[in-house]
């Protein structure tokens, strides 16, 4: 599913209000190289280690959750690949109703563990439930199980500065724009015409925040996202259920 971010004048007020004094202001020319730049030493001259861990929250337009589309959905993952501990909850409304839809998947001394809560109303039937799954502890069926979070933070980490320079390239018409950058590695912008409005930020040439709406169709996504952090909270099994897994 294609992603558009969502910013608003807050965000911009809180985006330029971050830039320190010793920030300095440059052209779109000059931020879509430094974008370029990040791109390289992310993807094909690493400085750092890959990050195992995150904590991330996104804002979509609609997003697709199993075959369920949900509108203007509030999205948390946190995922911690060293422990294979992973977590997402999904918020937002489904045909009008509201939709949550909260999922653990972690490694036991013994076990695979997957936790499922979910809230909604569907086809018109009410579906609150919560169960869990076990299997024989497997760390790489864990992998495939997490999938779509492992996807997602490398989608953050190494795929960012190119998107960013690909929009701001591409852009013309501009009726709003800053750009300012305190050292190599670092961005903060904001751009804006009659077409859409991107706002970015880049710490050491790691993606930290931004957004993007399109004005055309009204879609929007935002996204922040904090670096090998992840906030471990297992559920409680005696809430969960067990059931036998789906053949």
């Amino acid at each position: 599913m294609k992603k558009h971010f969502l910013v608003s004048l807050s965000l911009l007020a809180s985006l330029l209000g971050a830039c320190s004094s010793s920030a300095n202001r440059i052209d779109r020319e000059q931020a879509v190289a430094e974008l370029k730049k990040i791109d390289l030493e992310i993807n094909y001259t690493p400085l750092v280690e890959v990050p195992s861990s995150y904590v991330l929250s996104e804002t979509i337009s609609q997003y697709d959750d199993g075959g369920y589309a949900i509108e203007n959905a509030e999205i948390s993952r946190h995922i911690d690949q060293r422990n294979r501990y992973s977590f997402a909850r999904i918020e937002g409304k489904h045909e009008g109703r509201p939709y949550v839809h909260e999922s653990w998947t972690y490694v036991s001394l013994k076990h695979n563990i997957t936790c499922h809560y979910y809230n909604a109303v569907i086809d018109g039937l009410t579906r609150n439930e919560r169960f869990r799954y076990e299997t024989e502890k497997d760390d790489e069926s864990w992998d495939a199980v997490a999938e779509e979070e492992i996807a997602e933070k490398n989608r953050l980490y190494s795929q960012m500065a190119k998107l960013y320079s690909t929009f701001l390239s591409g852009m013309d018409n501009i009726q709003e724009e800053s750009y300012f950058s305190s050292e190599s590695g670092s961005l903060d912008f904001y751009v804006s015409n009659e077409e859409a409005t991107y706002s970015g930020t880049f710490r050491n040439y790691w993606f930290q925040k931004g957004s993007q709406e399109n004005k055309t169709d009204g879609t929007y996504y935002s996204a922040s996202v904090y670096w090998n952090q992840c906030d471990i909270s297992m559920p409680n099994l005696d809430f969960y259920p067990l059931r036998e897994e789906a053949k």
